[in-house]
């Protein structure tokens, strides 16, 4: 979009709030960042996109002093700067609210706005200073939110304008928004948008990061992609289009005809191992309706908050469903417990196997025959040689290293730790698996034979709902693609022949209505 003023000056000769130059960083003998640069001009809202992993975290966190660059210059108003801390940063007018909200819902509004940089006045904290600071932010952020309330009796909207005036205070240059829709409604999107095209009109220069192709030519003035450590696209968006800059984030070509809905999938005459139909969670879900035929993996693709985490704990009976009903080779179930869902043969691989799959001061063994303890039992007490047995065909089997169930789980790599994980939930023997990034933190040689026991589980008649983030993994183990967005399900894409990390970017970011490129 464009911003309208009464004497609008060329683009081309606004000064810039931020620069950073040819930016270099190394940790040891790894460059994650080769002579980058990013310059954002006063008054803009600069777009800064790339995937997980090309560098974009890592270039602001040297932006707010988080970390220092190995080479290259920091400009803020057109001075240097050499920041060796976040408050240096804060200082010379760099704000940044964080994707992950940095509020405590105990204090206040005003606590949070002024926490660690307090205004004083004879060395006692100036109250109605204070005060006087947060109405001026709240008027300019066009809010209503009663400054003594406490955070954790606000709604998320509100939490997050509380955020946006926290930097606010500061970002007199430059603010930087980490994903801040991620958790906002369409309703408070519109609004927050307008919150931000506020702030850019008083002259403060805006860095942009999300996920949501969308918002950005929505909202944004220019943009730069970061690919590899390096800015491979930086243009005025009015410039680009929605094609090249997908292709930019993920390198490589979106090809015409390609991402037309499919149901291609093993057998496509067999009946569903799972069918899920009208699937609504509180505002989470809605109408989630697809099936999954036996001998299928099929990986979830969604941007962050589009639900698919969502899914998985609403079929595992860790979440309360509002409506829709789910089928299990061809049973209605309702699973309201791990336990019930469980029995109805799901099994959910959860997203932290530390908190939520595994007792990590227990055995290997322990840990593997806590899916299966009722069969198990000699009379009325556990078998000990069952259990021996059971854990030795698991350790077996998935080849956790070192052989021995006795080894205290804590003790073994994240890779093997997430064996045993993968080892306790064949164990109980389901129908469907479901993969909350089952790879996350593991080495290529475990994600390698994470992959190739799940495959083998679904060739034996099962199916497998398969969520991550890394859209190569996507394409490597999914037999079909399922597109979530905003909380529904919008496409299920045959990954035959297999698609690109391009496309499937294109596939999430792509409006409902669009049937083709």
């Amino acid at each position: 979009m464009t911003k309208q003023t009464d004497t609008p000056a060329p683009a081309e000769s606004l000064p810039y709030a931020l620069e950073l130059l040819d930016i270099r960083k190394a940790y040891g003998s790894v460059r994650v960042l080769h002579g980058l640069d990013l310059k954002v001009r006063k008054g803009s809202i600069h777009a800064l996109l790339g995937a997980n992993g090309a560098g974009k975290s890592t270039l602001l966190k040297i932006a707010v002093g988080a970390t220092p660059t190995s080479e290259g210059r920091v400009l803020v108003d057109g001075a240097v700067c050499q920041f060796t801390n976040p408050l240096e940063a804060r200082r010379a007018g760099i704000g940044m609210v964080f994707q992950e909200r940095s509020l405590i819902p105990d204090l206040s509004v005003i606590d949070n706005i002024f926490l660690n940089s307090e205004l004083r006045r004879h060395g006692l904290v100036d109250t109605a200073a204070e005060r006087r600071e947060v109405e001026r932010l709240f008027a300019l952020l066009r809010v209503d939110i009663p400054p003594d309330a406490r955070i954790g009796q606000l709604g998320v909207a509100d939490q997050q304008m509380v955020e946006i005036a926290k930097a606010l205070r500061l970002a007199t240059s430059v603010m930087i928004l980490d994903e801040p829709t991620a958790a906002l409604t369409e309703k408070e999107v519109t609004r927050f948008f307008a919150v931000v095209q506020q702030i850019a009109a008083t002259g403060v220069g805006i860095v942009y990061v999300s996920h949501r192709l969308g918002e950005i030519f929505e909202l944004c003035d220019d943009v730069t992609i970061v690919r590899d450590g390096r800015a491979i696209l930086s243009t005025r968006v009015a410039d680009t289009s929605m094609k090249q800059v997908v292709e930019a984030i993920a390198g490589g070509v979106v090809e015409e005809g390609r991402l037309a809905s499919s149901a291609n999938g093993s057998d496509e005459a067999a009946p569903p191992v799972l069918a899920v139909s009208g699937l609504a969670v509180g505002s989470k879900l809605r109408d989630v309706a697809f099936t999954l035929r036996p001998g299928e993996i099929v990986g979830i693709a969604g941007l962050a908050g589009s639900g698919r985490s969502t899914l998985l704990k609403a079929l595992f009976g860790l979440i309360r469903r509002n409506a829709g009903d789910v089928h299990v080779a061809g049973r209605l179930v309702r699973p309201t417990s791990p336990a019930q869902a469980i029995s109805a043969g799901l099994y959910l691989i959860p997203e932290n196997r530390k908190t939520q799959g595994l007792v990590l001061s227990h055995s290997v063994a322990d840990n593997l025959v806590l899916s299966i303890l009722d069969r198990l039992c000699v009379g009325p007490l556990l078998g000990r040689r069952k259990i021996a047995a059971a854990a030795a065909e698991s350790v077996r089997t998935f080849r956790i290293h070192p052989p021995d169930p006795s080894k205290i789980v804590e003790r073994l790599s994240g890779g093997n730790q997430q064996k045993v994980v993968l080892g306790k939930a064949f164990n109980a023997r389901g129908r469907v698996l479901l993969l909350d990034e089952p790879t996350f933190g593991v080495d290529i040689h475990s994600r390698a034979e994470i992959g190739a026991r799940v495959r083998e589980f679904v060739d034996a008649g099962n199916a497998a709902l398969w969520v991550t983030s890394d859209l190569r993994e996507l394409a490597d183990v999914a037999d079909k693609i399922l597109v979530l967005s905003d909380g529904t399900s919008r496409d299920m894409i045959s990954n035959w022949p297999q698609l690109t990390e391009a496309e499937i970017t294109h596939l999430i970011q792509r409006e409902p209505y669009e049937s083709t490129l």
